[in-house]
């Protein structure tokens, strides 16, 4: 194998791991919109105060909103990666 055979090589296994991180990234963010309706769900079914509501709904909210930011950045790297660098 030559040199270049060998980069190529590791490159597309670099590749893969990315492109299988990403597609778990995505996974997470479904999964957190999920956690964060059922989060919704138990805050008005449950009595609880008004605090602690504020706290537990603002904490979930951030949360979702953290996974949809990752989910957009770790799709826009996917996006640049699949045209700029597979051209290569």
């Amino acid at each position: 194998m030559t040199l270049c055979q060998q980069r190529h090589a590791v490159a597309r296994e670099d590749m893969q791991e990315l492109l299988e991180t990403i597609y778990r990234i995505v996974a997470l963010e479904r999964e957190s919109d999920t956690v964060y309706r059922q989060v919704k769900v138990a805050l008005v079914s449950t009595p609880i105060q008004a605090a602690r509501f504020y706290a537990v709904a603002e904490c979930a909210r951030n949360l979702e909103a953290a996974t949809d930011q990752l989910m957009h950045v770790a799709l826009t790297l996917r996006d640049y990666l699949l045209k700029n660098v597979m051209e290569e």
